[in-house]
């Protein structure tokens, strides 16, 4: 039988080893106010304090009546992250992971915004040297060749695209082999621009979109917004002017997709658009999440 002092004593070491004993950080190392912030909602508070407030709109705004916005902020509290110490020795964290490729520090990424001058001047290349400091991914949509080419930019990065710009095969190899002699990983395409949303704080605000693409957002000595007479505001009433040619369809993406991606992407679309939603295929499931171990216990 074990002794209790002997015990006692095997617990304290237990402790000792703990890596959450070593994440804090003494009074005298707090001098930066940023070293506070404990999650992603005390930074948007920080930032709102910073930024101008059209500035602020536009970044924490939603579509429409933000219904959604709501919605996915509520679900996110149904999120949980259930520590397993027991399971594995946590003495040494890694959290590192492997994407096409390319070893990431951390399983996040930086994603692609636009209108990032709104908040800082050169907003994309800021962003691009924040992510090499980090050395977390990024996805851009361009204007990092500087950071890049000073070798301060972000080790792993993909570049965004509409793909509307391409109307031969020519044109889109030019585009991949440019970018692959830069160093891009991947080439992310997004489908959900081809058309100006609907942001309600935004045109509450007269809110002029070009002010993010240029030098943030334009005030007198007086604070008052300085508008140029051939500013476009963000209004509402207007049917959106045809575009030159077609946009993707689902039938296009069909075509490009393995069938195991085709489910995937076609059961998300068919559940935003409230329609049900058939049963994932067993093997699809199975090639994005290991199984789990049959003596876990989960508390």
């Amino acid at each position: 039988m074990i002794r209790r002092r002997r015990a006692i004593f095997g617990f304290l070491q237990f402790l000792a080893a703990s890596p959450l004993l070593r994440a804090d950080k003494k009074y005298s190392e707090l001098s930066d106010p940023m070293l506070r912030l404990a999650n992603v909602f005390d930074f948007a508070a920080f930032a709102k304090k910073k930024i101008d407030p059209l500035a602020w709109d536009y970044l924490d705004e939603g579509s429409d009546d933000e219904v959604a916005l709501r919605d996915s902020r509520r679900a996110f509290d149904d999120l949980i992250i259930r520590p397993h110490f027991l399971d594995h020795d946590v003495s040494k964290i890694d959290t590192s992971i492997s994407l096409f490729g390319k070893k990431l520090d951390q399983p996040t990424y930086m994603t692609v915004t636009g209108g990032k001058n709104c908040f800082v001047a050169n907003g994309e290349e800021e962003a691009a040297l924040g992510a090499g400091a980090s050395n977390s991914m990024m996805i851009t949509g361009g204007s990092i060749t500087s950071s890049l080419a000073q070798g301060k930019g972000p080790k792993v990065w993909w570049q965004y695209t509409t793909a509307t710009e391409f109307r031969t095969k020519n044109q889109m190899v030019n585009f991949a082999e440019k970018l692959a002699d830069q160093g891009c990983s991947a080439i992310s395409v997004t489908v959900d621009i081809y058309q100006v949303s609907h942001r309600e704080r935004s045109i509450h605000n007269g809110f002029v979109r070009s002010w993010c693409q240029g030098d943030g957002i334009p005030r007198d000595g007086k604070g008052q917004l300085i508008y140029k007479p051939n500013d476009v505001l963000w209004t509402t009433g207007d049917v959106p002017a045809p575009r030159p040619f077609p946009t993707p369809t689902w039938d296009i993406a069909r075509s490009q997709f393995t069938p195991c991606d085709h489910q995937r992407c076609d059961d998300f679309g068919r559940y935003s658009e409230g329609r049900q939603v058939r049963p994932v295929r067993r093997d699809c499931f199975q090639s994005r999440r290991p199984a789990a171990r049959s003596h876990r216990r989960h508390h």
